[in-house]
């Protein structure tokens, strides 16, 4: 069964990646909504310690960290959703210091000017780090959303996510551009 579920999402995810931003709604309620799918996929195609849920009771949290691009579309993505047995939840935080619960940061275009202070705290707990500027993994973080040919696509730095003890599955490298940036 469990399986079925994963093999669901990847194909979920590939037809995610595949679909072109267009038409159907606004392209930035399209485009969030697909990040938001993306971002609940991120939480079962990244593999965290056993030191970071001490029991299925801990909630799987997903923190956005700035002005909030999503809206309401990660809140329906992710309401009654569990991830290996954890339910999510969402924080919306203002300070880098709020982010040590997170499994999950995004980091919004709003902080871009405090790449240096964000990184430097992140590196120290097991979080990944997303964000969708430009040269976000160049700058440290872990997976950047883009754009290329009107699809979200994805850039990965696989050292930067095995520096802070997480490790993406192969199916999810395989989806995105490699990018490594190793600190």
């Amino acid at each position: 069964m469990v399986f079925k579920v994963i093999k669901f999402y990847l194909l979920l995810l590939c037809i995610i990646i595949i679909t072109p931003l267009s038409g159907r709604a606004t392209p930035a309620a399209e485009e969030y909504q697909i990040k938001a799918v993306f971002l609940y996929n991120f939480a079962n195609f990244i593999t965290w310690p056993e030191t970071a849920f001490k029991n299925t009771s801990i909630p799987f949290t997903v923190c956005i960290l700035g002005e909030d691009p999503f809206g309401q579309y990660l809140d329906i993505t992710l309401k009654d959703q569990k991830s290996r047995g954890h339910s999510f939840e969402i924080r919306r935080i203002r300070s880098v210091a709020e982010a040590k619960p997170c499994h999950i940061l995004f980091i919004s275009q709003s902080e871009k000017n405090r790449f240096r202070e964000i990184f430097s705290f992140t590196r120290n707990y097991t979080i990944l780090t997303v964000g969708d500027m430009e040269n976000f993994v160049e700058q440290g973080g872990m997976i950047e959303f883009s754009e290329r040919n009107k699809k979200v696509k994805l850039n990965i730095n696989p050292c930067a996510i095995e520096q802070v003890n997480l490790k993406a599955a192969a199916d999810l490298l395989r989806l995105a551009q490699i990018m490594r940036n190793c600190r």
